[in-house]
């Protein structure tokens, strides 16, 4: 205890030290108040000196663009004066002192431009672009309360060895039916003689049993004459018709067909699943807007009845007002909708596979083109959808596609099933004209111009693009709903890739090639989905008649290819004038070094004058100043697009409940887009060994629901050369199939003298 002036002096103490403490904080206070209430002075901007040094450098590559001088024409072309040529230094005659010069008067009489003019140019680049994009995705969820159990009687259906050997089947399947592209590093010479073979041994006639097929065909063969002085009947440099083109056609009669050189599956139609039609379907594009609706749509909802649209202002502090809806006095009440509503679904599948892709080159063309060797031009478009839909849902059976799973023509019935699985393949071949655009100069009379390149060896344009999706999306449920609202999704996967490509190079008025010629435009676009469902339900459910729902087909494969030629190619006949030009550029190219060095150089002389000749030929419009480009070896022009989706998604489902519960283990899209256009203009081609065109729209479909016998090995037409690529990918997603333990999964007591672990459900993947 403290006595009563210690008492006093202590609270005197405390009194000060609040009184103080309160002083300096309101000091602080106040200091803080004002900093908010002051300006803010921007401080010094941030400067970062960003020094990135990598260990791993380019060598021998160099993409900084470099300054190349004229070239100095050779001695036999005729020279082009410049001024600056005859600028004469300033000269000083001996004895006068340094800088006093003496200029001479030098009077040069004018010196008149020569007629003929020859040129050097930059010949243009060969270009290789390859690109391979692939996804791969393993979505094996596993959902359970209770081990799932699996009936003895459909182990050899629906078990893991079951599932492996039907998704091995498919894929047999699909690379059978495909014309295969050929792998990166084949000469093109190698792929045109196996894909001219795969074509001949093409028959829609003599698929599989279970395939359906369509094929559409325009082949053009201009064979070197083989006796000049043989009199056809035809006026020079005319073909005829019924010698050198063969037209195919499921879909054309054979007088029809032969009536007309460009078919109309090669002249723009929309060739649907073997059908000519003239719109382009909207059916993948209705199926994504589905998937993900958007939000204009949901604004354009009308109102229900006794709902009123206000506008509150000023709400949110932005003053813009914000709309909404209120329950207007005069809206109707039902007590059955207040009641509470239960809603309980599982979702396994709805995923999507999309590749799409976008090509368009312009590299290299010209109105003549002569070729020393032949001609080989082939356009391939080949589209092949293999699926398997067979369902079992215990209590109703099998509930599979049915006849209604694919495309008209390709195994659709009449009436098809609204919710069935659908396959369907759209061609779109498309030849456009472009007159040439020569060069057309002012030229003085009498006056001629050369521009004139060349390439020691073979030009190439080559592109080769890869897209592939392999989903395994195989998922085991074993789950008991309560009471309660629940929404359980194991699907919905999304793997997408995405291609955009545009290639730009030069034209010139004639090219000249001393080799062969190749034009190798091929798509190949496959789907494959297995989707065997195996869906269980405890009394009330789905296999005994109760409220619930499954849906369990709903599928779409769909392949889209649109194949655009700009500039339209007329054979002829050599003319013996551009043939004698080939050859004297052959003889006058073969005493040379074919490795002059880095950089280019002017053609000789020779090469001008053995061109000269060509000056003024109707073929070339009359010009008299024209572009030439010289290559001595091959002109490839190659384009090899595949496109490959793969999903597996055979779930085993066994669910149970109380009330009404829906199940949803389909509705997957598998979808390949594809657009490429080879731009050019209209061309005039002769070639001294023949020409062979072939053009080819190929689509194939197998839909199996499981009504028929077992799916087995199957091999291709006799004569084709079999891929193995749909084939190696399943083999790979069978590989890494996950196992699953007593817990998660057991055969039904009694099979197979007792229970066991599920090995590799989902090993379906390619």
């Amino acid at each position: 205890m403290l006595d009563r002036q210690t008492e006093i002096i202590a609270h005197f103490i405390g009194a000060f030290n609040q009184t103080t403490e309160t002083n300096v904080a309101r000091q602080e206070y106040d200091a803080f108040r004002a900093l908010q209430a002051s300006a803010p002075t921007p401080g010094d901007l941030l400067s970062v000196n960003v020094s990135v040094n990598s260990d791993y450098l380019l060598e021998d590559f160099d993409p900084s663009l470099q300054l190349k001088l004229p070239l100095v024409p050779p001695p036999e072309a005729p020279w082009l004066p410049f001024v600056d040529d005859y600028q004469l230094r300033d000269i000083a005659p001996p004895g006068l002192p340094s800088g006093q010069l003496a200029i001479p008067p030098y009077d040069f009489p004018p010196v008149p431009v020569p007629l003929q003019m020859f040129l050097g140019m930059a010949p243009p680049s060969s270009v290789l672009h390859i690109t391979s994009q692939i996804n791969t995705l393993s979505d094996h969820d596993v959902l359970y309360d209770k081990p799932f159990m699996m009936p003895a009687e459909l182990m050899d259906e629906y078990g893991p060895a079951a599932t492996s050997s039907k998704l091995m089947a498919l894929a047999e399947y699909a690379d059978a039916l495909t014309v295969s592209a050929a792998p990166v590093g084949t000469t093109v010479e190698a792929q045109a003689e196996a894909l001219m073979a795969q074509i001949d041994a093409l028959d829609p006639d003599s698929v599989p049993d279970g395939v359906t097929a369509a094929m559409f065909r325009s082949e053009t063969i201009f064979a070197a004459p083989t006796d000049p002085e043989e009199d056809d009947g035809l006026e020079e440099g005319a073909t005829d018709p019924e010698a050198m083109t063969e037209l195919q056609s499921e879909s054309l009669d054979g007088e029809e067909a032969a009536a007309s050189l460009l078919p109309p599956a090669f002249s723009g139609a929309v060739v649907f699943d073997g059908q000519l039609m003239d719109e382009l379907p909207e059916t993948l594009k209705l199926r994504l807007e589905a998937r993900d609706p958007s939000d204009d749509e949901s604004e354009d909802t009308p109102l229900d009845a006794g709902v009123i649209e206000v506008e509150t202002d000023g709400i949110g502090g932005d003053g813009e007002g914000a709309a909404g809806t209120v329950q207007g006095p005069d809206m109707p009440v039902d007590p059955a909708d207040m009641a509470l509503e239960i809603a309980q679904s599982l979702s396994t599948g709805n995923n999507l596979l999309l590749n799409q892709s976008q090509v368009v080159h312009d590299w290299l063309d010209a109105p003549v083109i002569a070729v020393g060797g032949s001609v080989t031009s082939l356009s391939v478009i080949s589209q092949v959808n293999v699926l398997r839909d067979a369902d079992m849902k215990p209590g109703l059976g099998h509930h599979g596609t049915g006849n209604s799973a694919g495309g008209q023509g390709l195994g659709n019935g009449d009436s098809a099933d609204p919710l069935a699985s659908l396959g369907h393949n759209v061609a779109v071949y498309t030849q456009e004209a472009n007159p040439a655009n020569f060069l057309n100069l002012v030229m003085p009379p009498g006056g001629t111009l050369i521009a004139m390149t060349e390439i020691r060896g073979d030009l190439i344009v080559d592109n080769h693009m890869t897209q592939v999706n392999a989903v395994s999306d195989g998922d085991l449920v074993s789950f008991e709903f309560g009471s309660y609202s629940a929404e359980i999704v194991m699907g919905d996967n999304s793997t997408v890739n995405l291609q955009l490509l545009l290639e730009a190079g030069a034209q010139f008025d004639l090219i000249m090639i001393g080799g062969n010629m190749y034009e190798i435009a091929q798509l190949e676009q496959i789907n494959v989905l297995l989707d065997d469902d195996l869906v269980m339900s405890g009394a009330g459910g789905i296999g005994h008649g109760g409220v619930g729902h499954v849906s369990s087909e709903d599928n779409l494969l769909w392949n889209e290819a649109h194949l655009t030629k700009v500039g339209i190619d007329t054979q002829l006949e050599m003319d013996p004038q551009y043939q004698n030009v080939l050859d004297q550029l052959a003889e006058i190219y073969s005493g040379l070094d074919p490795t002059p060095g880095e950089g280019y150089s002017m053609p000789p002389g020779a090469a001008y004058d053995a061109v000269e000749g060509l000056l003024g030929d109707e073929l070339l419009g009359g010009q008299m100043a024209l572009r030439v480009l010289y290559i001595e070896g091959d002109l490839i022009v190659r384009d090899n697009l595949t496109q490959i989706n793969i999903l597996e998604d055979a779930d085993l489902i066994s669910v149970d409940g109380p009330g009404e519960f829906d199940v949803d283990a389909g509705g997957n899209t598998l979808a390949n887009v594809s657009s490429l256009t080879v731009a050019g203009v209209d061309s005039t081609i002769m070639a001294a060994d023949g020409v062979y065109s072939d053009a080819v729209i190929w689509q194939a479909g197998m839909m199996d629901d499981g009504s028929g016998g077992p799916l087995g090995p199957t091999s291709p037409s006799e004569g084709a050369l079999a891929s193995e690529a749909v084939a190696f990918l399943a083999d790979g997603m069978i590989e890494n199939a996950p196992t699953y333990d007593d817990d998660e999964f057991q055969v039904h007591p009694g099979s197979h003298g007792g229970s066991g672990s599920l090995d590799a459900l989902h090993t379906v993947l390619a």
